[in-house]
């Protein structure tokens, strides 16, 4: 006897339309076996995006479903952080919990790292990645951090490059939360820190910046 399948189970999985086929967790826990899951690449209803991943016909997969997928299918501790947290979190005309935030998209929702998270990711690619002007201008728009959060970040945190280019940053934008930061607490190191090649030392920090952020903005 022929076996009956029921297509409608691959119309409604997934609303994030990324499906990582997993037979035990996946497209099973959806409803799809395998044998209907090959039934619905052969009548076009869903394709073969790279090894053992699948769309439905016709739906654009972005970067943002594969991180829900590999979020929630997958069980990975991995998340959008940095600059591009930022961005999702409202910050885009520069490029928009306590370690991590949500982000909704759509009918999906993943996580990502949170503003104070993201701010400490962002200045660690200083200046390697990130130029100083682009970074303080990020840091900039962050007036709003909680300061309970980065007090944490700031104990917790091993680089002392980050550390002190933070702290230089917000006190130079006169940022609010920097006022309730217990800098006993904080371990800023010893010596100077060159940030930035040829340019100017702030002595307070002993970290080098550029000469237009010498004497205050």
């Amino acid at each position: 006897m022929r076996k009956e399948y029921d297509f409608s189970k691959a119309r409604c999985a997934s609303p994030h339309r990324f499906l990582r086929s997993h037979p035990a967790t996946n497209l099973e826990g959806q409803g799809i076996d395998r044998n209907l899951a090959r039934r619905c690449r052969e009548s076009y209803w869903l394709e073969p995006i790279g090894r053992a991943s699948y769309r439905r016909v016709g739906d654009r997969v972005d970067w943002k479903g594969a991180v829900y997928a590999l979020q929630n299918h997958a069980g990975l501790s991995i998340w959008p952080g940095g600059l591009t947290a930022l961005s999702l979190a409202g910050f885009a005309h520069y490029l928009p919990m306590v370690d991590l935030s949500s982000g909704k998209f759509g009918s999906f929702v993943i996580k990502l790292s949170s503003l104070e998270r993201a701010t400490f990711e962002l200045l660690y690619l200083v200046p390697r990645q990130i130029s100083f002007e682009h970074a303080a201008e990020v840091v900039q728009a962050l007036l709003n951090l909680r300061p309970g959060v980065m007090q944490m970040y700031l104990e917790s945190c091993r680089s002392i490059k980050v550390k002190r280019l933070l702290l230089f940053l917000a006190t130079y934008y006169q940022h609010p939360w920097v006022k309730h930061i217990e800098l006993d607490s904080v371990d800023l190191g010893a010596g100077k820190r060159q940030i930035v090649k040829s340019g100017c030392l702030d002595k307070h920090f002993q970290i080098t910046v550029p000469s237009e952020f010498a004497d205050g903005p």
